[in-house]
């Protein structure tokens, strides 16, 4: 299985890079290592990653010999001090302390009807012709969004509109508070907060978060500073 997963790799690999996908997103500064299927790049305070990755022998597909799950990340580690700040004492604080603001598979950044359900190789030999799908579709709706959101706030004058391409989920959300904080806008992060950790269940279980906001912002309003990324002064 390892021989046959390389193998396809490298069919996938080459097939992508033939395709004008890959021209697009290098155009845009993206980075790839020959043979890899991740394409990386720095922005102003993020990062964007744009990864091919693919499942071998998928079960709800048996004649197929991969399923390819195109996916987006988007990262910034300036997020990172201030999320460790809002969630260090929750009992799921691993899960927060990561400078991953969200994943997303590219098929999600399409409107419901020009989505493609799978992207199947059935074949080696058959290989381009699913890259030239995915490189179609990427084309279309991946290097568009990625291009619109390449800083902090773009990402959260997106949010302010909900887009429907981003994340609907409560990590997604905290995160977002602690990015207003990144961007000098504490209010605004504790609007956040408070619309949808409001409830007394989820105020009890990220109370840490409120408490840190509620001193920034106490801070603030005595004219004391803030640190590094908005974290309140020792």
């Amino acid at each position: 299985m390892t021989t046959r997963r390389k193998e396809v790799k490298q069919a996938l690999s080459a097939a992508i890079e033939a395709q004008p996908v890959d021209a697009a997103l290098l155009q845009m500064s993206f980075v790839r290592r020959r043979g890899t299927l991740r394409y990386q790049r720095k922005c102003l305070d993020l990062g964007q990653v744009a990864e091919f990755c693919f499942d071998m022998s998928p079960r709800y597909e048996p004649r197929a010999v991969a399923d390819v799950l195109p996916q987006t990340e988007v990262c910034s580690e300036k997020v990172v001090p201030v999320i460790r700040d809002m969630t260090s004492r929750h009992p799921l604080a691993n899960v927060f302390d990561s400078p991953m603001l969200f994943r997303q598979q590219i098929r999600n950044l399409a409107p419901l009807a020009a989505r493609e359900d799978h992207w199947y190789v059935y074949d080696q030999d058959r290989v381009c012709e699913c890259a030239d799908r995915l490189s179609r579709f990427a084309l279309s709706w991946c290097t568009p969004f990625l291009d619109e959101y390449s800083s902090l706030a773009d990402l959260v004058e997106g949010y302010e509109q909900a887009d429907e391409r981003l994340p609907n989920d409560r990590r997604f959300r905290l995160y977002m508070s602690a990015c207003y904080v990144v961007l000098d806008r504490p209010e605004q992060a504790m609007q956040n907060l408070d619309r949808f950790f409001g409830k007394p269940g989820p105020r009890r279980e990220y109370a840490q978060a409120f408490d840190y906001l509620s001193t920034l912002l106490s801070q603030e309003a005595g004219g004391g500073g803030t640190g590094q990324c908005g974290r309140p002064d020792a």
